[in-house]
């Protein structure tokens, strides 16, 4: 390309032409700033429709844009920041400034919170964090994402007035609770009696929690969810010398850092827009039991905060100077193998060395299928009460495709689809296939078709499978030790009473009647002669 160069003067101004007199490069030229055009609209049609603010400046720190978001959270427009410094726009100085961090440390600066007063006088209140751009290892600008955390210093206010609950102080004329109902406000604390199960390693997970509770050691209790974290919680507390005093429980996971904070440690006046005087959890289970649910959630920041407490046994409130003592028990709980949680960064180790003094595993359910049939007596019985009902047995389907169901919500998922069966059952008195959710029959149709199940007549194998579904009564204690036989008590009685009900209903035909007991046509054959029953009885004349 041949370039020619000419300067010329107009009103008496100089100025310098650029010629370019390869017309096929100027066209190239025009595509290539249409096409840097459209990317850039693109890019800026993207920031704009984002929920989060976006601030980007320049390598001095000047603005050169806040997308839609940015232009709400601060009431400002695009023209009105546009070449200016943050500490004009934010009333921030440098040091606080996650922009001009990022552009004088050229390193990425983590998520913190921000109040400042912006340009039109209001207070703002911020999550944000801010990295460096850089192009061939050199600085062009930074960025910073912001979100309005206003709205959810309100919300946590309503957090921290449904939290703000100490139990009645009992007194002397007050009658004391059994640890079975030692209740904080209206709330009934689990004890180990409510712990369903003898299988072994439950059982062992059960004596580990016992003599812990003896003591005033941080606890870990971790397994999948749904296998009953909380139940042991409440039940240690329940058993230690502090059932007198507040359990209360927070699910990490449930709330961000910056509200997680205020919850937990308290708030002074002032600290933030609408922010008074109010005690933390640590201090509202002062005396007693605190339970951290999920502590992986919880972000690293907020856990070496939480280790920080466990360490020293005082807490700080948010905005305050003051170290305030207190005398709290922590139980945690993780959904996840502490090892894994390590390992993959969100737990620190430092602070699993920490709340980790005695470890309990809780196995899950597909690990105890001895206790199937127990916790299926157990929720049928509860759910009978419940809900009004009579139902006492499942069919042999039924057990066997919760025998060989993986389970992946634990017993929180066997109680719901019992639940649902005993709704859907109406006024029956024995749960089959029909009644479970449609994901459990499909699972087991696929694993009878994979392992092409063989029916035969041992009689064995053909056993109508009967719960006595109150048997979980304080009385039965002895009676449980001897739970392989639970599913066959009282079953000559009960079973014929059974038989006798379908053949009502199905006039007699054995073959209909087989298929809903879930036993072979030849089964039934031999139990009608076992109980001198009569099929023509209730056949139609």
């Amino acid at each position: 390309m041949k370039v020619k160069i000419k300067k010329h003067r107009i009103n008496s101004q100089l100025y310098t032409s650029i010629l370019l007199t390869n017309i096929t490069e100027l066209i190239q030229l025009k595509k290539k700033t249409k096409q840097i055009a459209d990317i850039k609209q693109k890019y800026e049609q993207a920031l704009e429709s984002l929920f989060d603010g976006v601030i980007i400046t320049d390598k001095e720190g000047n603005i050169i844009y806040i997308n839609k978001a940015q232009e709400i959270i601060d009431n400002i427009t695009k023209d009105d920041v546009y070449n200016k410094k943050p500490n004009e726009v934010f009333n921030l100085d440098n040091e606080n400034s996650v922009l001009m961090q990022a552009i004088i440390n050229k390193k990425d600066v983590p998520e913190r919170h921000q109040y400042y007063i912006n340009m039109v006088g209001q207070a703002v209140n911020i999550v944000t964090y801010g990295y460096p751009l850089m192009v061939n290892e050199k600085l062009i600008g930074a960025v910073a994402i912001c979100r309005d955390t206003t709205k959810a210093k309100e919300f946590a206010k309503k957090i921290l007035r449904f939290y703000n609950v100490r139990p009645k102080v009992q007194t002397a004329k007050t009658p004391a609770k059994t640890p079975a109902a030692k209740a904080a406000g209206n709330k009934t604390f689990y004890t180990f009696k409510d712990l369903i199960g003898n299988n072994a390693a439950f059982k062992e997970a059960i004596r580990w929690a016992q003599v812990s509770a003896e003591t005033d050691s941080s606890v870990l209790v971790y397994g999948a969810t749904g296998t009953g974290k909380e139940l042991f919680a409440q039940s240690i507390h329940s058993y230690s010398n502090r059932k007198n005093g507040p359990f209360i429980g927070i699910n990490c996971a449930a709330l961000p850092e910056s509200l997680l904070e205020s919850i937990l440690f308290g708030t002074v006046k002032g600290a933030f827009t609408g922010a008074i005087d109010r005690p933390g959890l640590f201090e509202q289970a002062n005396g007693g039991t605190l339970f951290l649910d999920e502590l992986n959630s919880m972000p690293l920041g907020l856990q070496a905060k939480l280790l920080r407490v466990l360490q020293d046994g005082s807490i700080r409130r948010v905005g305050g100077s003051q170290g305030i003592s207190v005398d709290v028990r922590i139980i945690s709980s993780l959904n996840k193998e502490p090892n894994e949680a390590v390992n993959e960064k969100i737990l620190r180790h430092d602070l699993f060395y920490r709340v980790a003094v005695v470890s309990i595993r809780i196995p899950p359910l597909k690990e105890r299928q001895d206790d199937i049939p127990m916790l299926t007596s157990f929720f049928i019985g509860k759910h009978n009460r419940k809900f009004n009902k009579s139902v006492k047995n499942i069919s042999p389907e039924v057990i066997k495709c919760f025998l060989n169901y993986h389970w992946p919500g634990n017993v929180r998922e066997l109680e719901h689809v019992l639940e649902c069966a005993m709704v859907v059952i109406e006024n029956g008195s024995y749960i089959q296939l029909e009644h479970l959710p449609r994901h459990l029959i499909e699972c087991y149709t696929q694993q009878q078709q994979d392992d092409c199940i063989n029916n035969n007549d041992n009689d064995d194998d053909n056993d109508l499978i009967v719960l006595e579904a109150d048997f979980y009564k304080p009385g039965y204690k002895n009676k449980r030790k001897k739970s392989n036989n639970i599913l066959k008590h009282k079953k000559n009685s009960i079973e014929r009473d059974l038989i006798i009900k379908i053949l009502g209903e199905t006039k007699g035909n054995v073959s209909r009647s087989a298929r809903i007991l879930g036993i072979s046509r030849q089964s039934l054959q031999y139990r009608l002669n076992k109980y001198n029953i009569n099929r023509t009885d209730f056949t139609i004349t």
